[in-house]
């Protein structure tokens, strides 16, 4: 992969940015959302941070910054003072506000008025469907992970936490030790050498993980390990919308006798689907099921980079491929991807870039528009079609509305939280 670090950087920062500044569901009496309005005026010499913005900017929470002391502002309301504050979580309901503060070195959640354990570290709360808040937390070198009063045991190494589309289960791997394992709403599953990333299937009842042990490697799906190989290239696994089937990609290393052959032997490339495997030419990751079930889209070529296959359809080639994906008709592919340190969007035949980022498209309820945030020359704005916004400090994602003729978001400009709307037709 050529795209340089500085690049991967930027791109990683801007998803990650605007992850964390997706929507939220407050309560109370909603003006139009698609009329351009002030949502939030700091006070002179404060700055909002970490603005939250629900789906419809009918709803308001942020962080105001004032001196050394951050305070968490919710419709209104101020919040106590804190040397640093996280972005909010709000309970299911939307009674209830979690979110990470900091006093002196010491970080804790606070959930509603209530301050929970103190630790060196903590991570952003996240709320399960019943109200139980969960998060990580750090402690004299060890991750633990807090399920309301909870606590799990300390572990030496952890990965990103998952949840299930209906936020009914959790899970994350985590390791002690020379010993990794996944762990399922706080039960632990069997010991791997190496294990990945959890991914939930659409219906939240299964759950799998790429895992490495004795050298061979496999998919684990709800305890189950699959069949074994020498190598996987990706370890994303990807559950079929029935969560019936699951597909990835793998390969066997032959072995090589380097006293008799001078280069090693070529390796043997598989599509898994289930318990059907079928011998392809390239490597395969990332593979993404259509809406329907019935057709698949992959990545074929070296770790991240390559090409989109999807049946005989062939994409172009880039360095890098990121978030691949079907679009709402299930006809064509959309996805992220890197060349020459730049960034585009593909949507079916249609690519849009270069740019320094590029989100995945928001698109129209009728499928057939989508508009997306890109960033250039340090400024931000959305793009739809011909239509663009202007370039703004920072912004949202775009909410279209029900009949695809505008776009509206949230953004940021000095002192004031704004929320914008883009005519597109």
């Amino acid at each position: 992969m050529n795209t340089s670090r500085g690049h991967q950087f930027e791109r990683v920062l801007g998803a990650f940015f605007l992850t964390m500044l997706s929507g939220l569901d407050l309560w109370c009496e909603q003006p139009e959302p698609f009329e351009e309005r002030l949502l939030a005026t700091a006070p002179e010499g404060c700055q909002i941070e970490k603005p939250w913005v629900e789906a419809l900017g009918t709803q308001v929470a942020f962080v105001e910054r004032h001196g050394s002391k951050a305070c968490l502002i919710v419709e209104g309301k101020r919040g106590k003072d804190y040397d640093e504050v996280g972005g909010p979580s709000f309970s299911p309901d939307g009674k209830t506000v979690a979110f990470a503060t900091r006093s002196g070195t010491k970080w804790r959640v606070i959930i509603g008025d209530e301050a929970q354990e103190e630790f060196d570290l903590v991570g952003g709360p996240s709320f399960l469907a019943d109200g139980t808040v969960v998060y990580r937390a750090v402690s004299a070198g060890k991750t633990f992970v807090m399920t309301g009063a909870r606590k799990s045991e300390g572990y030496d190494v952890f990965a990103v936490m998952r949840f299930s589309p209906d936020r009914k289960s959790f899970a994350y791997t985590a390791g002690i030790g020379k010993v990794q394992f996944m762990v399922v709403n706080g039960k632990k599953g069997e010991e791997f050498d190496t294990a990945f990333i959890p991914v939930f299937s659409p219906d939240g009842k299964s759950v799998a993980c790429c895992a490495n042990k004795d050298g061979r490697w496999f998919v684990v799906v709800d305890g189950k390990r699959g069949e074994s190989f020498t190598s996987m290239l990706d370890i994303r696994p990807a559950f079929s919308p029935d969560g019936k089937t699951i597909a990835y990609g793998a390969m066997n290393r032959a072995e090589w006798d380097q006293e008799k052959q001078d280069e090693p032997p070529p390796s043997e490339h598989f599509l898994m689907m289930g318990d059907k495997k079928t011998k392809v030419r390239d490597p395969i990751s990332n593979p993404v099921f259509s809406p329907d079930g019935k057709r698949l889209a992959y990545v074929s070529g070296p770790l991240q980079g390559g090409h989109v296959v999807v049946g005989d359809w062939t994409g172009e080639e880039f360095e890098s491929i990121f978030e691949l994906g079907f679009c709402p008709d299930g006809a064509s592919v959309t996805y992220t991807a890197d060349s020459g340190g730049k960034s585009y969007l593909i949507v079916g035949e249609q690519k849009l870039g270069p740019f320094n980022f590029v989100s995945l498209p928001q698109f129209s309820p009728d499928g057939k528009s989508f508009a997306c945030t890109v960033k250039d020359d340090g400024k931000w704005r959305i793009v739809s079609g011909e239509k663009k916004s202007d370039a703004l400090e920072t912004i949202g994602q775009p909410v279209f509305n029900s009949d695809g003729t505008r776009v509206a978001f949230w953004a940021l400009s000095g002192r004031e939280l704004w929320w914008k709307v883009l005519q597109l037709k």
